[in-house]
Parts: C-alpha cells; sequence; structure tokens
C-alpha cells in the first residue's frame, strides 16, 4: 500500500503585534461587563470634574485665594477693595504679570500673601512707587519684598496672638499712615522682628525704619520706611484686612488710611495669588486643571456614546452539521426498506469520480484502472478510489461513500479540518 503524503502545509501568516493587558481585559469582558465598567468610568469622571469646580469656585460658600481682592472667602480682601472704591479711590485688580507700565504714577499698589512672585516683578512693582508711589505690604511673606525696598533687615516671626493692637498716636507719620486708627483687631500673632531695631532703622544703612503699630510686648506690626520719593508700609499681620476682620475695630479706618490721598488709584497684585500672565496663564492653575477634567470627561463621554462595546456578537453559535450521524440514519432508513444500496449511494459516486477526474486530470470516462493508476501515482489512497467506482458491497461500504463524500464536500466548501474516518487514514488526501 503507498504512503500517503502529508498534506503542504500553507503560508505562514504575519505574527500579530502583542495585545495590551488592557486590550486583554477589555476583550475578555462580556457586554454587560463593558456597560458597566463605561458607566462607573463616567461617573468618576464626573465626580472628579466637579471636584476641580467645586475647588476652583468655592462651590456654594465664599471663596478664594487667601488675601485676594478678588476673593469673597473669609480670608480674602475683596471688603478692603470695595470699601477704598466706595470712598473715591479708582481700583485695579492686576491679574497680568506686573509690567512698570501697568502701574499708574504714584498710585498705590497693594501685595498680600504672595504665593508667587519673580524677581523682574518684584523691580518693576519697586521702580514705580519709588516714583511717588505707596507700596502697602501685608502678610510675613512680604519679608523679601521689604528687604529689597528697605534694606531694614527686618524678619517676620510668630507670636502668641493677642485680642487687640495698637497704633501709636505720637508715632513719626502714623497719621499719614495709619490715619484714625487706634485698635487693630483679628490678630494671629505675627511680627516684625525685632522691634527695637526696626525703630533704629537696622540692618546696616537700610533706610529708616518708623514703627507705627505694636502688640502688648512692643513688638513691630506696622512699619514703613522711605522710598525714593515715595515710601513703603508692612503690615506683618495681614488678616487686619481680611473680609472677616475688616469690620471690627479701627480695621477699616487702618485700610482707608493705606489706600493714601485722596483719588489716589489702589492696584491690588493678583498675578501673586496664580492669576498671571496672559491669555490661558492668566486662568489661576485650579481651574485649568478643572477645564482639563471637563475635556476628558466629554471626550470619554463622545467615545462612549459614538462606539460599540466591542464586536457584533451572533445571536446563536452555528454547530457544525453531524453529516456523518445523518448518512448513517439515512442508511440505516434504507436498508430497513430493502432499498437497493447501489442506487443510493450512485450520485455520490458519480460526484465523487467526477472530482476525482478532475483532480487527476483524466476523461470523465476514464476506467477504474486508469483512475486507480493516476490516483497511486499522487498518494490518494486505493480505498479511496475503490469506494468511488466499485458498487457498495454492504452496508458499511456504503456509509464509507457517504463519508468520503462529506469529506470532499468540506474540503470544497473551505472547511480547515476534515471529518476524521474510522475507516480512513484522516492523513490521505480528499479529491
Amino acid at each position: 500500500m503507498t504512503t500517503p503524503s502529508p498534506v503542504a502545509p500553507g503560508p505562514a501568516s504575519p505574527a500579530s503585534p502583542p495585545e495590551s493587558p488592557f486590550r486583554r481585559w477589555w476583550s475578555g469582558l462580556g457586554r454587560g461587563q463593558r456597560l458597566v465598567a463605561v458607566v462607573v468610568a463616567a461617573v468618576v469622571a464626573l465626580n472628579v470634574s466637579m471636584m476641580g469646580v467645586e475647588y476652583a469656585v468655592g462651590g456654594g460658600d465664599p471663596g478664594g485665594p487667601v488675601s485676594s481682592s478678588l476673593s469673597t472667602g473669609a480670608d480674602g480682601m475683596e471688603a478692603f477693595a470695595d470699601l477704598v472704591e466706595s470712598f473715591g479711590h479708582p481700583v485695579r485688580s492686576l491679574t497680568e504679570t506686573v509690567d512698570p507700565e501697568d502701574l499708574p504714577a504714584g498710585a498705590t499698589v497693594v501685595v498680600a500673601d504672595p504665593e508667587q512672585m519673580s524677581e523682574a516683578e518684584a523691580m518693576a512693582i519697586i521702580e514705580t512707587t519709588s516714583r511717588g508711589g505707596r507700596l502697602v505690604l501685608a502678610g510675613p511673606g512680604t519679608a523679601p519684598l521689604l528687604e529689597a525696598a528697605s534694606g531694614a533687615g527686618l524678619e517676620p516671626s510668630r507670636r502668641e496672638p493677642q485680642e487687640l493692637l495698637s497704633v501709636s498716636p505720637d508715632a513719626d507719620g502714623v497719621a499719614m499712615v495709619a490715619g484714625s486708627a487706634r485698635e487693630l483687631a483679628g490678630d494671629t500673632g505675627w511680627r516684625w522682628h525685632p522691634a527695637s531695631e526696626a525703630a533704629q532703622g537696622a540692618g546696616g544703612g537700610g533706610a529708616p525704619v518708623r514703627v507705627h503699630a505694636v502688640d502688648g510686648d512692643d513688638r513691630a506690626v506696622l512699619v514703613s520706611a522711605p522710598l525714593g520719593s515715595g515710601e513703603v508700609v508692612a503690615l506683618a499681620e495681614s488678616a487686619v484686612l481680611q473680609n472677616q476682620n475688616l469690620a471690627r475695630a479701627d480695621n477699616a479706618a487702618l485700610a482707608l488710611a493705606l489706600a493714601g490721598g485722596e483719588g489716589r488709584t489702589v492696584v491690588f497684585v493678583e498675578s501673586v495669588h496664580g492669576f498671571d500672565g496672559k491669555g490661558m496663564a492668566a486662568v489661576p492653575a485650579a481651574w485649568r486643571w478643572t477645564a482639563a477634567g471637563l475635556a476628558l470627561a466629554f471626550l470619554l463621554g463622545l467615545w462612549w456614546t459614538g462606539s460599540r462595546f466591542g464586536p457584533p456578537e451572533p445571536e446563536g453559535v452555528t454547530q457544525r452539521p453531524a453529516r456523518m450521524d445523518h448518512v448513517r440514519a439515512v442508511a440505516a432508513g434504507v436498508e430497513r426498506a430493502g432499498a437497493d444500496l447501489t442506487e443510493v449511494v450512485e450520485p455520490l459516486q458519480r460526484a465523487g469520480r467526477r472530482r476525482l477526474t478532475e483532480t487527476l486530470n483524466l476523461a470523465p470516462d476514464s476506467s477504474p484502472v486508469v483512475i486507480a493508476s493516476a490516483a497511486r501515482h499522487v498518494g490518494v489512497a486505493p480505498e479511496v478510489v475503490d469506494l468511488m467506482v466499485d458498487p457498495p458491497a454492504d452496508l458499511a461500504a456504503a456509509l464509507a461513500v457517504g463519508e468520503v463524500a462529506a469529506r470532499q464536500r468540506q474540503v470544497t466548501m473551505g472547511t480547515p479540518t476534515p471529518i476524521p474516518s474510522p475507516d480512513l487514514d484522516p492523513r490521505s488526501p480528499v479529491v
């Protein structure tokens, strides 16, 4: 018996790129699980965005940067700006990076609790206010700017807060700096250190520093120093001017006095609170992060509504037809009916011979001997040829004819895996 030749393997398919862990996880989810995952992701994105918005604008409550004239929170200074504006002072909140051209001549420039300030901004402020203006500093964070403006060598220090701070009525220039204010409330303990040296203009050649307000232990709270033809006024305790304390004691009187003479423009430097730059840079960082979160949620929503959840899935799985079971059932029925097996399988044999002769390039009416000889040269099992040319002798032979016909049909339709035969070698070529 001739050993059948194996079927030649097809061309190797190109290697596909490795699948990412996320794609592998996503592919393993069912339609319902994908829907739940997308909904959960959308809810999380929405909540993060809402938290960002609440952080940026304070939700339904007042808020904003500390000591900002744009802040309505308890620690903001919007009330300070509104107060001096109501008394005839033009008010500007400068959100851009400070440039000398942005500061009017003779203006009062307010810098309170700065979070950031470049050297260029500091020099622009000092240069402008030294030409007849006033620089008002509030909070311990202004110490570097105070040092650059006065050279007094003052440093902030924190002490035990006191209920009231006293304004010295006989101090030099107190009327120009503190006006009619005599007591200040809202102390949180910040002082200029040391007060005794400050009164003497300490700091190694710095400008003479005047003390206008002290605590109960005579530690300096409010000081001033000349700055060219202008002056610098430094309040260590910025809480005195904040919204929550402006109406207490003589704090409002101090705020009006710090604004300067009647009609003087008051400029609040807001770039130090994150409102720096132009265009997008003028937007606070918290607002930019919030906008980025909203944009991400929007894109996620577009993807969610615009794409399906994976490839379409069939309604039902198409099972392979049970051909052998069908052939056996038909054969059994034929046998019970007493029909001639030759007549039953003759159409299958005729079709099989036609396919076989076409494959072997033989005439359709070639003799069995010619067909067997040609088939042997291409490795077709002799048993297959016998089934196609000889009438079946019994039911088993008829079943074998049906099985070969089923295998031929499967190969013709392009099904990759042939149906194995209990009687034939599955490696035998089927033609």
